[in-house]
This record gives structure tokens, sequence and C-alpha cells, in this order.
């Protein structure tokens, strides 16, 4: 099983950083390995979508749910597909208007002991891109859209 942790201080708003993380159908614009989502269902605080993941040697999609807490955490739970195992949750936190902390918690396992291997190799690379993605994300765009989950 692998697992990432990070907390970030960044100078957004809740609102802000709440809208580009439960924005997943435009993970692929930002995130490298995300090379689509499909939403497969939308209900009034969730989303059940399909992931696709890789790289030019490796891809494959899982089903999660993603499920959002107005402003104050986004929860994602694996349903089935190239993983064995998936929880992700994303904490946000006000500090001001204008400064919010952040946190991510990722754990994760590939059905394939091959992947888990492959992963395990280049994890540290991978872990250390995915908030610093978020960030350039919030500074490009702030708001992607006021249709926002917040």
């Amino acid at each position: 099983m692998f697992s990432y942790k990070e907390k970030k201080t960044l100078p957004y708003s809740n609102t802000e950083l709440f809208s580009i993380v439960a924005d997943i159908e435009r993970y692929p614009e930002f995130l490298p390995w995300c090379k689509s989502v499909d939403i497969i269902q939308k209900e009034k605080d969730s989303v059940l979508s399909k992931v696709t993941i890789g790289n030019s040697l490796i891809e494959g999609s899982y089903v999660c749910r993603v499920k959002f807490v107005k402003g104050k955490s986004i929860y994602v739970e694996y349903v089935s597909g190239l993983l064995s195992n998936l929880r992700t949750e994303w904490r946000f936190k006000s500090k001001s208007k204008k400064s919010t902390t952040v946190e991510i918690e990722i754990e994760f396992e590939f059905k394939s002991k091959i992947l888990n291997k492959a992963m395990a190799t280049g994890l540290d690379r991978v872990s250390k891109k995915i908030m610093s993605a978020f960030e350039e994300r919030a500074k490009k765009n702030p708001c992607p859209h006021k249709k926002s989950r917040d």
C-alpha cells in the first residue's frame, strides 16, 4: 500500500481552492498522469467517475466515488478497476479571506504486483507533483468557473 500526506497554506480563498479540487473533469488539463475523467453519475453531493491514468508505458482506469462536503473536504473512495484500494481525503481550512490551509492524504494500491513495483520506484517524484500541480492551477486560474461546489 502506498501513502502520501501533505499540508500547505496557500494564498487563495477556501472557495477558490475547493472549486479547483472539486472540478475533477479538468484534472487531465494539469495532472500529467491523468488521461481522462468521465462522469458516470452525478448526485447532489457526489459523483461517480471513471478515471484513466497512465504514461507512455502503462495506462489503466478505475471507478471512484467522489464526495463533496461543501467548502470543507473532498473524499474519494475506490469502486472498481485497476486498483485494489484507494482512499483520498482533501481538507480545506480558511486562515483568512485569502489564505487557506489545504491537506491531502492518499492511500492506494494496484491490483497488479508489477504495477506496484513500478510505482514504488517513482512514487516520491509523483507524490511531490500532486500538491504543486494544484497550486500551479490556482496561480493560473484561481476560480475556474462560477459553478463551483462551494
